[in-house]
Formats: structure tokens, C-alpha cells, sequence
């Protein structure tokens, strides 16, 4: 009887919870140890002697042999607050967190499993996914379906042994980890202080880079017009304000900026603009598509520019804005577009910023992004779409 009235006081009386406000994470772990300075002749010779039968091969083939173990692959590097992941994958190859320890910020990496070659996923049954819809970061092997190789032994590169066994061994396996390889970086608050979170000798060496920028302010689930970062943009157009952007008013100019400044020897860049880029207020605009390419995609300009022609430079937007954008070159010049598809950054568009004669390969590909159109629904409003243009029948029987 008396476990009844205490399981009716409960139902009549329940106690009232207050939800606690969620605590902000701590600050970021900066690097606070000074670069290792380089071998002195005599410690390259003292380390040698101590780097066993390895160290007797001659370099060319050290490092193809380093190159096979754990080079000229993608590698996701991600700095995350929460509780830490196994350091192996389990039967069912999917990581997941130890909600028994305590939440902190840690790296995590692991190499990316994406099926990258229409063959290879052609044999295997799967679909080829492009770099902005990756699914190993947040989640490893994402728990909407994994779709990428079979994983042996897990998703670590397994690489650290091999670095702590000896100076030289670190020596030879840090430069083909950074030279060989493909980074992938996804969080938004990791790319906006690599400089004080990584060696930023070690990130100069890197040639081969992915990075998606996800456009909403820390810690926001969802977008809206409050928390998406390229407003200020849109917001300047609209004032027609004369004073420039910096890197301290637009993240945009702050990442373009951390790129040029990050990563010189940059040969191969992929850079996926996770936002909502139309205008807010499209009718106000004469030219709605092509504010987007002055407000949205200058900065962008620029930053190709200062790296310089010979760059293989892929940018991806949104799919509603890519389509609009070739739909209006197809309008203006349909003799001048130079449309390609490719493997891995899918259907894309060449955008030249220099004299076509004296510098043709300034430029960069304009790639189809995200699917703002079949995964967010219809991006339409009457017969006049985001982008302010209008939409014909066979358009929308097609895609809407």
C-alpha cells in the first residue's frame, strides 16, 4: 500500500525540474611547447646508428615504404568536446563515444572511407559521395548507413607507434604523413586556430587539402537568417556600405584569409560553403545571381588570386545557387561556359579570374553543392524561386 500512495503523491505532486543551461566548453588546448628544432649533423648521425636495419636502406626507399603504410590517403583531423572514442573500432565497425568518462576536448582522426572512383563503387554496389556530403566526420562511419571500403581493422591511420619509436623514425613518418596525404578539415572553430593548434611548420607542408565551412555560428543545430554567418555580407550589400570587410567582421574573409596565410604550398584545394548564400531579399536586387558572385564569391576571388594560377581550386555552394549561376552564364554566354564533371567533386563550372590569353589557368571550378533543392524541399516561391528568376515548365516538372 504504501509503494501506491508513493506512486500516486508522485503522479498528483511531481517535482518540478529545472533545466540546467548547458555549460560552454573550456577553452581551446593551444600549443604551449615550442617547435622541435631540426637534427644537428652529429644528432642525425647519433640517431641514425640507433635507427636499426630500417635506417640502412637507402631514403628513396624508406619512404615508399612509408608512403604504403600510411600515406596518399584522406585523413579526417577533427578537435571535438566530448567524451572520448575507443581507440580501435568494435565488431560492427562503428565507433562510438565512452559517455563514461568525462566530456573534454579531443583530437580524433581516422582515415576517410568515402568511395572516391565510380568503378570502385561501381563494383561495389555503392554511390560516390563528394567531399560536403562526407559522412566519417561527426560521426565515424556515420549511423545513417555506411556506404564507403570495407574497414579491416578499423578507422585509425595507426600511425603513432611508428612516430614515438625513435627520432629518425618521426623524422621520416611526419614528412610523409603531411607531404603524401589529403587533410580533411571540418569543424569551423579548428580552422579558425590551426596556427595555434598545430605546428604551423607541419601545416605549411601540406599540398593536398578539403576543408567544409559550415556558416552558422558554434554550436547552432540548425541555420536561420540570425545565426548564419554570411549575413554581414548581405547586410553590407544592402547598405551599400563603402568601408571593406576584414577578417574580424566576415568569417568568410578570416577563412580565406587562414588558407593564404596556412597552407603556401597548397596544389589541390577543396572547399565546400555549407550556408544558405541567396539573397535574403532577392527583389530588391536588379541582378539577384549575380550579387552572389560579387557579394558571396568575391572573397574567394581574391583568395585564389594571391595563390596564384596552376592551383587546382574546387569551391562548392549550394545546389539552387550553382544551378541559377549556370543558368545565367548559359543566358549571357553559352559559347564561354566550360562545364566538366568530375569523380569526386561532381558537376562543376570553370570561373576564370584573369586574361584568358595571358593567365588561363587563374581560376577555379565552381562546383554543385550541398542539396539545398530535394533534401530541404522546395526552394521555390510562386514562380519566382530564391534567386529571383524565373522558373519554366519543363524547370520545374524536372527538378521541382
Amino acid at each position: 500500500m504504501k509503494s501506491i500512495k508513493k506512486w500516486t503523491k508522485k503522479i498528483i505532486h511531481p517535482k518540478v525540474t529545472v533545466d540546467e543551461p548547458e555549460e560552454a566548453p573550456p577553452p581551446l588546448p593551444f600549443l604551449n611547447t615550442p617547435a622541435i628544432p631540426p637534427l644537428t649533423e652529429a644528432c642525425q648521425q647519433y640517431h641514425r646508428n640507433n635507427y636499426g636495419l630500417f635506417g640502412r636502406l637507402p631514403l628513396e626507399i624508406r619512404q615508399e615504404i612509408l608512403v604504403f603504410a600510411f600515406g596518399q590517403r584522406t585523413l579526417h583531423v577533427d578537435l571535438r568536446y566530448g567524451p572520448l572514442y575507443p581507440p580501435q573500432a568494435q565488431t560492427d565497425n562503428t565507433l562510438r563515444p565512452d559517455h563514461v568518462q568525462q566530456s573534454t576536448w579531443r583530437w580524433f582522426s581516422c582515415e576517410c572511407h568515402r568511395w572516391t572512383k565510380l568503378s570502385d563503387a561501381f563494383v561495389a554496389h555503392q554511390n560516390v559521395r563528394p567531399p560536403f556530403d562526407d559522412h566519417c566526420v561527426p560521426t565515424p562511419l556515420y549511423s545513417r548507413g555506411y556506404t564507403g571500403p570495407p574497414v579491416p581493422a578499423g578507422c585509425s591511420i595507426g600511425v603513432m607507434g611508428w612516430l614515438l619509436a625513435c627520432r629518425m623514425a618521426y623524422q621520416d613518418g611526419i614528412e610523409i604523413l603531411f607531404t603524401t596525404n589529403k587533410f580533411h578539415f571540418s569543424g569551423l572553430e579548428l580552422q579558425q586556430n590551426l596556427s595555434r593548434l598545430l605546428p604551423l611548420q607541419r601545416l605549411a607542408r601540406i599540398s593536398s587539402l578539403v576543408l567544409i565551412w559550415d556558416l552558422k555560428k558554434p554550436r547552432q543545430k540548425y541555420y536561420s537568417e540570425k545565426n548564419n554567418l554570411v549575413g554581414i555580407l548581405w547586410e553590407r550589400a544592402v547598405t551599400a556600405s563603402p568601408e571593406p570587410l576584414s577578417g574580424a567582421d566576415s568569417t568568410l574573409h578570416e577563412l580565406c584569409r587562414i588558407v593564404l596565410e596556412t597552407f603556401p604550398n597548397l596544389h589541390h584545394l577543396y572547399i565546400s560553403l555549407q550556408s544558405h548564400i541567396a539573397p535574403p531579399e532577392p527583389k530588391i536586387f536588379e541582378d539577384p545571381v549575380g550579387e552572389v558572385e560579387r557579394v558571396i564569391l568575391s572573397p574567394i576571388d581574391e583568395m585564389v588570386r594571391a595563390l596564384g594560377p596552376g592551383r587546382d581550386v574546387n569551391i562548392a555552394i549550394q545546389l539552387g545557387g550553382w544551378q541559377s549561376i549556370w543558368r545565367r552564364r548559359l543566358k549571357q554566354n553559352p559559347g564561354e561556359v566550360i562545364a566538366k564533371f568530375d569523380e569526386q567533386s561532381g558537376n562543376r563550372i570553370w570561373k576564370g579570374l584573369g586574361d584568358a590569353t595571358a593567365q588561363p589557368e587563374l581560376g577555379y571550378w565552381l562546383c554543385a553543392g550541398w542539396d539545398d533543392i530535394y533534401r530541404m524541399g522546395s526552394v521555390f516561391s510562386g514562380d519566382v524561386d530564391v534567386w529571383g528568376e524565373e522558373i519554366s515548365e519543363n524547370y520545374v516538372s524536372t527538378h521541382g
